[in-house]
């Protein structure tokens, strides 16, 4: 399924493979005004997106991350639909957060951060359609602190013993991030929230049955792990990036950035 998208993609954008020559020849043109800073952030997370050559997939879920955040700098104020009345800029990509634990700490993809608020998002692609089998080392379940009072952690022991499963969302990972983030603002006053921003094909595309079925099972997941979690201390929210450009046309865009997702709409909405 993932190489049957990649190939309309191509062909939406007239590519001759889905991988592109350079890093920057998959963003689109305004992230070049803030690319440098972008590369250095994504070269120091843990991913190894660049010097992998992963994030010159046309199928890159770091470079459509890029795409679709990397443009809220300085006086560009992104908005998410769930914390309405907040205001975000300066994009952090591939941002660790220590968890407190022995190991890899979590990689977010990118952190929005304001005077009141976190908002980490992980952004996903094309990774939906390949499941993961769920896995927690020892040392999750071994936490003391307060974080063992949350959901999260309580749905962590329930995926753990099978009482809860997911097929598509990555429920696991967002899970860590959790811990990471929470371990990482333990002594913050502001709002913390994981955001969760993932593509979805066009409903009116023109694709099987089965992939249009395997996105609304996704969503549906989606929607499950956001009751299972709802009113912790930390938020979770989810929207798809079309979603998101449609709410950020409603709240109004400046003209350069209603071209630039428009572009975006172009390379990625089938």
């Amino acid at each position: 399924m993932r190489k049957q998208i990649e190939k309309i993609l191509c062909q939406r954008n007239n590519y001759n493979s889905t991988y592109l020559n350079s890093p920057l020849e998959n963003c689109l043109p305004l992230i070049q005004n803030s690319w440098e800073k972008i590369k250095n952030d994504i070269s120091q997370g843990s991913g190894n997106e660049l010097q992998s050559g992963k994030f010159n997939s046309i199928g890159s879920s770091s470079a459509l991350g890029v795409n679709a955040f990397g443009v809220f700098y300085e006086n560009r104020f992104m908005k998410w639909p769930a914390l309405q009345s907040q205001k975000f800029d300066n994009p952090i990509f591939e941002r660790r957060l220590s968890n407190g634990l022995i190991g890899t700490n979590p990689n977010l993809d990118v952190v929005f951060e304001n005077d009141n608020s976190v908002l980490a998002i992980e952004c996903k692609f094309l990774e939906t359609l390949v499941g993961k089998k769920p896995k927690f080392s020892d040392q999750y379940l071994n936490i003391k602190d307060d974080r063992r009072d949350s959901k999260w952690f309580q749905m962590m022991v329930e995926i753990i013993n099978g009482n809860i499963k997911f097929k598509y969302l990555d429920a696991v990972q967002l899970i860590k991030h959790y811990f990471g983030l929470a371990h990482e603002y333990s002594n913050s006053k502001k709002s913390l929230n994981i955001g969760y921003g993932f593509w979805e094909p066009d409903k009116n595309g023109k694709f099987s049955e089965s992939i249009i079925k395997l996105y609304a099972d996704h969503r549906k997941e989606c929607g499950k792990f956001s009751e299972l979690v709802c009113k912790d201390e930390i938020g979770f929210s989810f929207f798809s990036y079309f979603e998101l450009i449609k709410y950020w046309r409603e709240c109004g865009l400046e003209n350069e950035l209603f071209e630039h997702f428009e572009l975006f709409e172009k390379k990625y909405l089938i």
